[in-house]
């Protein structure tokens, strides 16, 4: 279903959404549209998406894709709050595997600069076809460049020996479970 954005009930009192994920929100469905279509309640509240409605809105769109949710206001919480806090965060590996594919894509489609591209025509001194540096795509996946270097590098290590990638991702868990521990042994 698609719902005016400016009839989209935004409440109050929701978290405040982060300008950076927004732009880079924004950027990303300007490339490939909008993947997941926000959440609203029948009378158009808002229960889940509002970085996608925002980078939606900066984008100039006057509607968006939605998906209507009834239920009690308890459904709609447990909506709102599984959408923020069940999603699957990386880790470094993970995103440096991405970052290698999404690489590999670009290059396919001929929108990766590789060593050795010539950014300038070299009769007319203007910028060639659009194609993306690594600080291109480091802005683009809100990481500095020499992150992406040694994303690619974990990545390419964790490619040839399974252990080490395995052994990296245990290492992460347990960090993970040591912070739930200690969130867990506070009292509120």
């Amino acid at each position: 279903m698609r719902l005016s954005i400016c009839d989209v009930v935004v409440a109050p009192n929701r978290r405040s959404v982060d300008e950076v994920k927004v732009r880079e929100l924004a950027d990303s469905i300007r490339e490939v549209g909008l993947l997941n279509p926000i959440t609203v309640t029948p009378d158009k509240h808002l229960v889940a998406g509002a970085h996608r409605l925002e980078a939606c809105r900066s984008l100039g769109w006057t509607e968006i894709e939605c998906t209507v949710l009834d239920g009690s206001a308890l459904l709609l919480q447990l909506a709102e709050i599984d959408e923020n806090l069940i999603r699957s965060e990386l880790d470094p590996i993970s995103v440096g595997e991405l970052a290698i594919k999404r690489d590999e894509i670009l290059e396919a489609l001929g929108l990766r600069a590789t060593s050795g591209t010539n950014l300038k025509n070299s009769r007319t001194g203007a910028d060639s076809a659009p194609v993306k540096t690594t600080a291109d795509i480091a802005k683009e996946v809100g990481r500095p460049p020499y992150r992406c270097a040694k994303m690619r590098t974990d990545s390419q290590v964790s490619r040839t020996d399974e252990a080490l990638k395995q052994a990296q991702k245990l290492r992460l868990f347990a960090h993970a479970e040591s912070a739930r521990l200690k969130v867990q042994s506070l009292e509120f």
